[in-house]
């Protein structure tokens, strides 16, 4: 049976340690796809024409997400996420991001920083806006 997306979380908080702030009318999210780089080795000598390669480097990928463009009450200061985002984005600040998938309690959790933040809408729609952050270490499972 299919697993609806119904009850995915996303918090974010500007330390590991600190105060992660749930963000709230999540309509959709691309969660991070890890990748790793390859380099080639081959010996032209000795491996008969065929190509040989090693790994190289991991990319853990983006965090994406739709959202109707409020954080939830309890943040801080209330103020709009787009101001929040924003900031991030123009101060190459290093947040922290905890998900979840849904009818799950394990959360995993990896710093980034915001790489893109646009509004989006129809004319005869509501306003949303997309976030993206880069992830920038390793994704660990914390629950």
């Amino acid at each position: 049976m299919a697993k609806k997306a119904y009850g995915t979380v996303v918090r974010i908080a500007t330390s590991a340690n600190g105060t992660y702030v749930t963000l709230t009318d999540i309509i959709d999210i691309s969660l991070p796809s890890i990748t790793k780089d390859s380099y080639e080795i081959t010996n032209i000598n000795t491996d008969l024409g065929i190509k040989k390669y090693n790994g190289g480097l991991v990319d853990t990928g983006e965090l994406s997400f739709t959202t109707l463009g409020y954080v939830d009450e309890n943040q801080i200061d209330s103020t709009n996420m787009q101001h929040t985002f924003e900031s991030l984005l123009t101060n190459d600040t290093t947040i922290y991001v905890q998900y979840s998938t849904p009818d799950d309690n394990t959360y995993f959790q990896a710093s980034g920083i915001v790489i893109n933040v646009a509004d989006t809408f129809a004319i005869d729609d509501v306003i949303k806006k997309e976030i993206t952050i880069k992830l920038t270490s390793n994704i660990t499972q914390i629950g």
